[in-house]
Parts: C-alpha cells; sequence; structure tokens
C-alpha cells in the first residue's frame, strides 16, 4: 500500500482530515527514532492533528505536554509527564510537548538530556526508552516569528515540519476524554 493510500484510508477510517505532510514527518520520525519539530500557526489545532495520526490512526500511545504562558513548568511536570502511566518502566509513547519554546533553558536543558539517554531518574527509579520513544515539539512559530530553542535542543530534533492547520478543512475532533488503547 503507498503512502497516500494509507493517508487516505485512515481519513476515510475516521472521518477527518489532516496534513498529508504533518503524517509523513510523524511516520518518518517514528520509523527512523527520530525527534522532530513542529512549527505551527495553531499549536493547539496542531495537537488535535497529531492525537488525531498518532492515537487513532495508528492506534499508540500519545502523551501531550502544554506549556503556557502565566505559569511555570518544573522539572517534576516534565518527569511526570515522560513516566506517567509508564508500564515495566519503559517509556514507551510519542511525547508531543506544545509550547516547547516557552520553557526555560533549564527545563528545556532537561528535556535535552532525557532526548539524548532516553532514560528519566526519579523517585529512585530510572525508566528507558523503548523502541517507540520519539519527541515531537509543536512551536508557535509558523508566521517567520522564528522561535528559538535552547541551541542544543535544537540540534536534538532532525528536523523541523511547517503545519498550518487552517490550510486544511479540519474536522476536529474531541480527543481529550477519549484513550485511543480502550476504542
Amino acid at each position: 500500500m503507498a503512502v497516500q493510500d494509507e493517508i487516505n484510508s485512515y481519513k476515510e477510517q475516521l472521518g477527518v482530515d489532516f496534513d498529508n505532510n504533518l503524517y509523513v514527518a510523524l511516520m518518518l520520525g517514528a520509523i527512523t527514532k527520530r525527534h522532530i519539530l513542529v512549527s505551527s500557526s495553531d499549536p493547539s489545532a496542531t495537537e488535535v492533528e497529531l492525537k488525531t495520526i498518532i492515537g487513532h490512526a495508528w492506534r499508540l500511545q500519545v502523551k501531550v505536554l502544554r506549556v503556557g504562558k502565566g505559569f511555570e513548568t518544573t522539572g517534576d511536570d516534565i518527569l511526570n509527564f515522560f513516566i506517567d502511566g509508564t508500564q515495566n518502566q519503559s517509556l514507551n509513547a510519542i511525547y508531543v510537548i506544545s509550547g516547547m519554546d516557552k520553557l526555560s533553558n533549564t527545563m528545556q536543558s532537561l528535556i535535552l538530556e532525557i532526548i539524548r539517554t532516553k532514560k528519566v531518574r526519579y523517585n529512585e527509579k530510572t525508566y528507558f526508552g523503548s523502541e517507540l520513544f520519539t519527541v515531537v515539539g509543536v512551536l508557535d512559530d509558523y508566521n517567520a516569528k522564528d522561535k528559538q530553542l535552547f541551541r542544543y535542543l535544537q540540534d536534538a530534533f532532525w528536523f523541523k515540519q511547517p503545519h498550518d492547520p487552517q490550510a486544511n478543512s479540519i474536522n476536529h475532533l474531541d480527543l481529550e476524554n477519549v484513550d485511543p488503547s480502550t476504542e
């Protein structure tokens, strides 16, 4: 089956539209076990598309951390994000961090360490990245705002995929409370 046929099949099966280029970027990242950035004009809509592709089309575990203005994301928040719900101390999901550029350099350095080592040490336990372990950073910089990450974290990502959800007529699903493993 060609990739385009696979994409069309998922769109028909799920009854939603999503960006083909975003799908291919995610697929390449997951297959090559490399991390990617998504440069978005609307990070929340991009998040919905990411959850649709990963959680509903591929039926893989996707975890999302939203970083926003007005509150500080702590190291404990980040560590809990990676380990919450793990089984057998295995980091076995695709981890989407929306607003990664809003994190302090210290928190970005923590994410860099997790990406590089593929492990999290927390409460005297060590959690290891599985074959699936992939980090997808979502940045609100589609319109040439050129938001930058901590330099070394930027280098940890394979490429940056531009994404403009408004260019697609997306049928947004309410995926907030849906666990793809229970469908």
